[in-house]
């Protein structure tokens, strides 16, 4: 049996119904959810100023990232939604954790093109974000 999240990350994984499936690297891409945005919007913006360990602002950064992108991909979502997540991640930029998924995240629309299209669309909106 995988060792549980670190406590504040499973209360998270409580708290949104997700499994806490011990220090797995994509845990928040493999939950992400673009019919659940909302909620983790909602989540990330009520939670974001007692994050106090690593793994939490990283996973639910994560999760918020990848759920945004497949929101954008799939449509699914309002756009001003899709802002929000993002505008939530960029307020964080001079937070260790957010600064390692802004420096992957905003550089993923080069890798994987499907159909012609981005398969990361959220790059370009984050880049615009912070300006780069």
């Amino acid at each position: 049996m995988a060792p549980k999240l670190n406590p504040r990350m499973s209360q998270a994984a409580a708290d949104l119904g997700l499994p806490d499936l011990g220090d797995h690297q994509d845990w928040g891409i493999e939950f992400a959810d673009p019919e659940r945005l909302p909620e983790f919007v909602a989540y990330y913006r009520e939670h974001q100023a007692g994050f106090g360990e690593w793994a939490q602002e990283y996973y639910l950064g994560e999760l918020l990232l990848e759920s945004a992108n497949d929101a954008l991909r799939d449509g699914g979502q309002p756009r001003s939604l899709i802002e929000e997540a993002v505008s939530l991640i960029a307020a964080r930029r001079e937070h260790e954790p957010t600064q390692f998924l802004l420096e992957y995240w905003t550089n993923m629309d080069s890798l994987e093109w499907i159909d012609g299209e981005a398969h990361y669309p959220i790059a370009r909106v984050l880049r615009q974000a912070l300006g780069t």
